[in-house]
């Protein structure tokens, strides 16, 4: 493990970031740009993981970085994004929470995550179109660029990946993303969707606000996917089956 100067030593000792529901204050602790580097430096520190309370200190230095607004901290959190889709080992923090934590720092984002999506890593690219979406659900003046690249991306509905298009098409129901229906549309028709995230077409035109709820109906039993699931719902099912897919991959 490497060793810290004070402020950022502190972060090896917080522990959980969430413990009592409280949110750290990482400026009043003294953490300032002058400490951007050993930020940055902990992030990839992996003998802190087997280590109590250790463990969380890469959650809150990327949530320093994020308070900083400390643009050198994209590329080195996009990695961490890639990594976490392929390690043994993976992270719910990595998987749920840093999306959002990129989000916070803009429009700067998208070209950077665009640049680095490739469908034929759907499993990847579909962690990063989160982070798109979270871009434009964060910042207004970014969600018509963030859906424009959702879209560009779902337009390939035909040889993409089914499981990735699905990610795509609730990426957009989440940005209430009308504008983008003719798309999504377009996708089902190529019959190549994973239902189980977003339910047929009729589910995802419900979801997005331009159709009315559809009977329910049981699911196939390869599915577990309710219908009419609200969007903090359908979130949950979404992180549910990637952790599924994730363990699938792994016993492979």
């Amino acid at each position: 493990m490497g060793t810290y100067n004070p402020p950022v030593d502190q972060l090896l000792k917080l522990g959980d970031p969430d413990e009592g529901g409280s949110k750290h204050d990482y400026l009043a602790l003294g953490i300032g740009a002058e400490h951007i580097p050993d930020l940055l430096r902990l992030l990839k520190d992996k003998e802190l993981y087997d280590k109590e309370p250790q463990y969380y200190a890469q959650i809150h230095a990327w949530r320093a970085l994020a308070q900083l607004k400390a643009r050198e901290a994209i590329e080195p959190l996009l990695d961490l994004v890639a990594e976490n889709t392929v390690a043994e080992d993976w992270s719910d923090w990595v998987l749920e929470e840093l999306p959002v934590v990129l989000g916070r720092f803009g429009s700067d984002v998208i070209p950077l995550v665009v640049r680095r999506i490739n469908p034929g890593k759907p499993a990847e690219a579909q962690d990063y179109a989160r982070v798109i979406a979270e871009v434009g659900k964060q910042h207004p003046d970014a969600r018509s660029e963030a859906v424009s690249q959702l879209c560009r991306l779902l337009e390939a509905a035909e040889t993409n990946d089914p499981t990735l298009n699905a990610f795509l098409i609730s990426n957009l129901i989440d940005l209430e993303a009308t504008d983008a229906w003719p798309v999504i549309e377009r996708a089902y028709t190529t019959g190549n969707i994973d239902e189980s995230i977003n339910g047929d077409l009729a589910h995802a035109k419900h979801y997005i606000g331009l159709g009315p709820k559809p009977p329910w109906v049981p699911p196939a039993p390869a599915s577990s996917h309710p219908s009419g699931q609200n969007a903090k719902q359908r979130f949950n099912e979404r992180q549910r089956q990637k952790k599924l897919a994730k363990k699938k991959r792994k016993r492979k």
